[in-house]
């Protein structure tokens, strides 16, 4: 059994891990009696590890049906990108201030995302992907827009765990990171905030193509 002070947020972290790996697929009704059984607790924190769920738009509790993974839509998905247009450049904005103080992590993120380039290791780069825009955004020092950015990281997380992505886009968003570190490097932060937005631009349309073609 869990530890009881730790409860909630264990289960909440496991149900949302499942949910962003895709284990627990968009429209899975969520059964109470079977989770609690896997996860060896009670009805108590299971409910509290739901209702956070559904208060950051995972989970929806349907009437005398109970719980399910929330469903994709296209336009919810749409949104998340329009957000992530303003959010995130200007974000990266207030990072860039503190930014070349970190040109070893920058050097870093670089040297690994070409060896994996070369590779053609596109789960490497696509957990580089999540590493390096967590890394751009704790540079703000922001609280509010750190947590912010947690919230559509998921969100984005899940989208992508839908196979929207094809490898040549992972790819190509590669090379877009490395062309950001060189920009943050020479100083260049207009550039690279631009870049930021184009950068997303592209996965939105490459996102929408994919679906096009699936």
């Amino acid at each position: 059994m869990m530890e009881k002070d730790s409860l909630k947020d264990k289960v909440y972290k496991i149900l949302l891990s499942k949910i962003l790996m895709n284990e627990l697929k968009p429209g899975t009704p969520l059964d109470e009696m079977k989770l609690c059984q896997q996860l060896n607790v009670s009805r108590t924190p299971l409910r509290e590890a739901l209702n956070r769920l559904e208060r950051q738009n995972f989970v929806e509790m349907i009437p005398k049906r109970g719980a399910r993974v929330c469903t994709l839509s296209l336009d919810s998905m749409i949104n998340l990108f329009k957000v992530r247009k303003v959010v995130e450049p200007a974000l990266l904005k207030i990072a860039c201030s503190t930014i070349q103080n970190h040109a070893d992590d920058l050097q870093f993120f670089k040297n690994e995302m070409r060896k994996a380039m070369e590779a053609s290791d596109t789960k490497a780069l696509t957990t580089l992907d999540y590493e390096f825009h967590a890394f751009l955004y704790e540079q703000s020092e922001n609280s509010h827009l750190i947590f912010l950015m947690s919230y559509i990281t998921n969100h984005s997380r899940q989208i992508r765990s839908q196979k929207t992505e094809t490898d040549a886009r992972i790819l190509e968003a590669a090379r877009e990171h490395i062309e950001m570190i060189e920009l943050m490097e020479s100083g260049e932060f207009e550039k690279v905030c631009e870049l930021m937005r184009r950068h997303i631009q592209n996965t939105e349309v490459g996102f929408v193509q994919n679906l096009l073609n699936s």
